[in-house]
């Protein structure tokens, strides 16, 4: 509420604050009165349409590279398979929600522990960045070599709360 008692709509914009070594020091953020001009509604609208107008580009750019993506969401055990990725094992169908037990199960028995490891890395902080080649089942029964990429997405306490990647 502003001083003369109306309510304003603002956009809040915060960031994690590091040092180059990667400790934390706080939040850095900006807020903006988007209230006034066109009006509250009208710029809560036109936030949301920027939004989805970016959602789609990148979904565009991901689709355009072939890129097969994946997310995991550590706290409801949740992983979503783009439709590319399914394609890379032979799966058809729809994008779709799973479980990382439905990808674990496909790496090649000498890959897991590596696998598993480099996932850990992540997980710990130890590594900002997840990346390790291993061979995963394709439906048809034969392993396909592929390069796993992704980072994990840190909440409060810099805990890891889902990882993304390709």
């Amino acid at each position: 509420t502003g001083p003369e008692g109306r309510q304003k709509h603002v956009s809040l914009r915060m960031a994690p604050l590091r040092t180059n070594g990667g400790e934390y020091l706080g939040y850095v953020g900006t807020l903006e009165d988007i209230s006034s001009g066109v009006g509250g509604e009208q710029a809560i609208d036109k936030e949301l349409s920027l939004r989805r107008a970016t959602e789609d580009r990148l979904a565009s750019v991901i689709d355009a590279g072939r890129i097969g993506a994946w997310e995991w969401d550590i706290r409801t055990h949740e992983f979503y398979f783009s439709s590319r990725w399914l394609s890379i094992l032979g799966v058809t169908g729809p994008a779709r929600i799973g479980r990382p037990d439905e990808w674990l199960k496909r790496v090649h028995s000498d890959d897991i522990r590596g696998l598993r490891e480099a996932i850990e890395l992540c997980l710990s902080g130890a590594s900002e960045q997840l990346s390790h080649e291993h061979r995963i089942l394709h439906e048809n029964g034969t392993y396909r070599r592929v390069l796993l990429r992704g980072v994990a997405v840190r909440g409060a306490g810099r805990r890891p709360v889902r990882m993304a990647g390709s």
